[in-house]
């Protein structure tokens, strides 16, 4: 009985597979010609065809795991099976949509097509933070936000203040589905954080456009999490203005203007242009008795440099160092000059022969007169380099070359 159940778990996924491929094939062929309306129709049944067969497929995969004798290879093996079918089922709908909206590239898209490739990308957040109130009993404080993934393998982007003292983050789908996120890196003087969730399928995720790019007037809209019970609203408004300078929790910042709406709890979701593209993350927004239509977002430009820097690290080059001490002196002229107090064992200066109550009139030609002048002239150096310093010692100067340490 078994055997016939994990036989036919095999064929619906298969077969779905292989009826997703049909239909895209028949759709790439049409979707030049075809009707707005018909393309987001036409979307929207390709993601609820994926999550239809995934909820069919892990509920065999659950059924079988129930009744598997773990000794039978047969049945371990099939289910490996099974998964790595709905996995790369998940990973042909996702080509799929993709190659679906390339072929809208070269035009703008409407706003219900925008929803469609967005939302599924755009995500509520959840904050948990615990602490103790005045009678010294342990707490639990809820907030929620907004963001959105970046990449397929699961990266998130939102404002750094949505998680503040978070002791547990939880990212929600559009579909239902949850993850526990790992902050990766937080920014707090520009009010960015990157977050990360694991799956065994890729995400939908949205690319960066050029904020550079922008004119005021522009039509753009939000994805959001309005009050923390609103996830995947769509608001739809147009670029107010560029590069207002504001001030928020002390830091900051330059910012786009839009009208679209913005309420608490959009705070990192992302605005996006006409043609699916995230140009800004929400932050902030203007609020008051007769305000309307004042939020401001990051530019992507900004944020996607954040990004990058997170995402791709350089490594530290180590500091160069001459190999000795030195300290600011002023004479009796009022003239200020660096006197060499130590010279390290081992060091650089003491294989010059550099000496103790040396004075550096010079590195590499530039007068240097207090600690950070000589540290600017290190720093177009890397360890091993050769530094030519001009030093006075008993009212000579003397060139004495310095092989720099770290």
């Amino acid at each position: 009985m078994k055997k016939v159940v994990l036989f036919f778990a095999m064929l619906i996924c298969i077969f779905g597979v292989g009826i997703g491929g049909v239909f895209v094939g028949i759709h790439l062929a049409e979707s030049q010609a075809t009707e707005s309306a018909i393309i987001v129709d036409e979307i929207a049944a390709i993601q609820d065809a994926v999550e239809a067969q995934e909820t069919i497929v892990q509920g065999f995969l659950t059924f079988l795991e129930a009744e598997v004798v773990e000794e039978d290879d047969y049945f371990i093996e099939s289910l490996q099976i099974l998964q790595t079918e709905l996995t790369r089922m998940r990973h042909d709908m996702l080509t799929t949509r993709d190659e679906l909206f390339a072929a809208l590239e070269n035009r703008a898209l409407t706003m219900p097509e925008l929803f469609i490739l967005a939302n599924p990308a755009s995500v509520a957040i959840s904050v948990e933070t615990r602490g103790t109130n005045m009678f010294g009993q342990s707490t639990t404080r809820a907030s929620a936000g907004s963001g959105f993934i970046i990449s397929p393998d699961g990266y998130v982007l939102t404002n750094d203040h949505v998680l503040g003292n978070a002791t547990q983050v939880t990212v929600l789908m559009y579909d239902g589905r949850s993850y526990p996120a790992e902050i990766i890196a937080r920014k707090p003087e520009g009010d960015l954080a990157l977050l990360k969730i694991t799956s065994p399928n890729d995400f939908y995720y949205l690319e960066f456009g050029d904020s550079d790019e922008l004119m005021v007037g522009e039509q753009v809209a939000a994805i959001g999490n309005p009050l923390g019970e609103f996830a995947n609203s769509m608001t739809v408004g147009h670029v107010s203005a560029l590069d207002r300078e504001l001030t928020i929790d002390g830091v900051r910042l330059t910012l786009l203007q839009t009208d679209a709406a913005v309420n608490r709890g959009n705070s990192g979701g992302p605005l996006l242009n006409d043609h699916g593209q995230v140009i800004g993350i929400i932050t902030a927004k203007s609020t008051g008795s007769g305000v309307e239509g004042l939020g401001f977002a990051i530019p992507s430009n900004v944020a996607s440099e954040v990004v990058y820097a997170w995402l791709n690290p350089v490594p530290e080059t180590p500091a160069p160092v001459i190999g000795a001490s030195v300290t600011t002196m002023t004479d009796s002229f009022g003239q200020r000059w660096m006197l060499i107090t130590e010279v390290h064992e081992g060091g650089g200066a003491q294989a010059a022969g550099i000496e103790v109550g040396d004075i550096i009139v010079t590195a590499s030609g530039s007068i240097v007169s207090n600690i950070t002048e000589l540290r600017e002239v290190l720093s177009n150096y890397a360890p091993g380099d050769t530094l030519r310093l001009v030093i006075s010692r008993d009212n000579e100067q003397m060139v004495i070359d310095v092989v720099l340490g770290q």
